[in-house]
């Protein structure tokens, strides 16, 4: 568990091209949760005044709007923000801030285009999805880069004769200005909403889990898990910091030059913490008898719905092989074959990844404290070389105005371009492409690749969505379930009675 755990966050937090500005994000926010006024609250011992107080904490309002709105003496005035949409309007307005100055260095650069091409630009990220769709499919039929057709169908008419660092420049502009535009309706929406449907999903949200917040208040202290958990993000955030790429040169420790954290360092970092976990865990099954029971009864439920059918052996589906094998013999006999010929190659792909997953979590499990070894730049997880195949098969825009080929996200330009950070510096990590190495029986590396599944999923997908929405199948699982529940000895569906009492 730990091990998977620390694959997880040094990929989320390292080798993701945005880990770092991932990371910026969590430490900002970070810096601006009170922590201490948090813990005070949560040492209240009545457990109805202390889900009031933070309620209050995060989402009351103090504000000339909130008042004359309470009083009635106006109606819809803005009442302002609470403390978790200060919170998030600060760390978005910084970044935002940031980006606007990479934006101010663009625009002064020699190798600026006109005002006009710029205004062209801004002017496409305010359209709305449907209608920047459009400007997407004339550049991928016309190969041109999607600055081009921006700037081809500008009402202004500007030049699209420009210079290939001209060109670059553009396709920079556009990505922080969409960057830009993303935070800017973040905080709209999140933020200055009238109504303000974040809040009121936050206070029905509380409203429905009181009871379990109940429980858990009774049986652990809450005040020490938080700090436990600010003592977990602060080391978390130093380990997994990487270098610039202008500081990684200078910066050196007592063993060199600077690296990257490996997978190794993580693990520590969840071995260091683990005790924290497990006082919580302790607490919980020795006081909160209610909510114990509560979670097990949740726990049997959620198994039970991977159950295998009686007699079923070997099939993976579980009580949905039967439904899938009808949609495959359902395909003529040409459609057929090409769907069976994929899947044997996506099982054996997936056995070998199953290889390097293994290799990998031996690599981990057989480290010894003081042993020096090179730091493991990837986890072990198969869950990690889906996520990155679905970043790598990403279409993006061809790096040359006209003529130029759809890109992908495993490409070369396109990963040191994600690498970039808000303030426009690179970091030191490195991006893993979607692809594995496998050592051989003979000691030899083999590329293994994910293979192509896309006629599977264009044969099946819309079948496999009718009968997922179709009552004859949920009408079936329900009495499968039903006959299930009259088989077992202890009644899961409690699980749910519990929740609506």
């Amino acid at each position: 568990m730990i091990a998977s755990l620390a694959s997880l966050a040094h990929y989320v937090l390292v080798t993701s091209p945005k880990g770092q500005t991932l990371l910026s994000l969590v430490e900002r926010t970070n810096k601006l949760i009170p922590y201490r006024i948090v813990r005070q609250t949560l040492r209240v011992g009545n457990a109805a005044t202390m889900i009031s107080g933070m309620t209050k904490l995060v989402l009351a309002k103090m504000s000339i709007g909130t008042l004359t709105n309470w009083i009635g003496w106006s109606s819809g005035a803005d009442e302002g923000m609470n403390l978790l949409q200060t919170i998030i309007y600060t760390v978005l307005s910084w970044e935002i801030k940031e980006l606007e100055s990479r934006v101010s260095k663009l625009e002064k650069s020699k190798d600026c285009p006109s005002k006009q091409h710029l205004a062209a630009i801004t002017a496409y990220t305010k359209l709305t999805q449907v209608d920047q769709e459009d400007y997407r499919v004339i550049s991928k039929a016309s190969s041109t880069s999607i600055v081009h057709a921006i700037i081809s169908l500008a009402p202004s008419s500007p030049s699209t004769d420009f210079t290939s660092e001209g060109h670059k420049l553009l396709l920079e502009y556009l990505s922080i200005q969409l960057s830009i535009r993303d935070r800017e309706h973040l905080i709209l929406v999140l933020c200055k909403s009238n109504p303000d449907v974040l809040t009121a999903a936050i206070r029905d949200i509380v409203q429905i889990y009181e009871p379990i917040l109940r429980d858990i208040h009774n049986a652990v202290d809450l005040s020490g898990t938080i700090a436990d958990f600010e003592r977990f993000v602060n080391d978390m955030i130093k380990t997994a910091k990487v270098p610039s790429a202008e500081s990684s040169g200078t910066g050196t420790d007592e063993n060199g030059p600077k690296k990257p954290p490996g997978v190794e360092e993580f693990v520590k970092l969840f071995e260091r913490h683990q005790k924290s976990c497990h006082v919580f865990l302790h607490q919980f099954c020795k006081k909160g008898d209610k909510a114990k029971e509560l979670w097990l009864e949740y726990a049997k439920y959620a198994v039970k719905q991977f159950r295998r059918p009686e007699g079923v052996t070997g099939e993976g589906a579980g009580g949905f092989t039967a439904t899938l094998n009808k949609l495959v013999n359902e395909l003529n006999e040409e459609d057929r074959k090409i769907v069976l010929e994929q899947m044997d190659e996506y099982e054996e792909y997936l056995q070998k990844l199953n290889q390097k997953t293994k290799r990998r979590m031996e690599s981990i499990v057989s480290l010894n404290a003081g042993e020096a070894r090179k730091p493991l730049k990837k986890g072990p997880g198969n869950f990690l070389f889906k996520w990155q195949e679905l970043l790598d098969s990403t279409e993006i825009t061809p790096a040359e105005a006209t003529g130029g080929k759809v890109r992908y996200g495993k490409d070369p330009t396109v990963r040191a371009a994600s690498g970039v950070g808000l303030d426009g510096e690179r970091r030191t990590g490195k991006i893993i492409a979607g692809i594995g190495e496998i050592v051989n029986g003979d000691g030899v590396k083999e590329i293994v690749e994910m293979p192509d599944v896309n006629k599977t999923v264009e044969l099946l997908l819309p079948r496999f969505k009718e009968v997922l929405a179709s009552r004859e199948y949920l009408g079936k699982k329900e009495e499968d379930d039903k006959n299930d529940d009259d088989d077992d000895d202890d009644d899961s569906d409690s699980f749910f009675e519990a929740n609506e009492e």
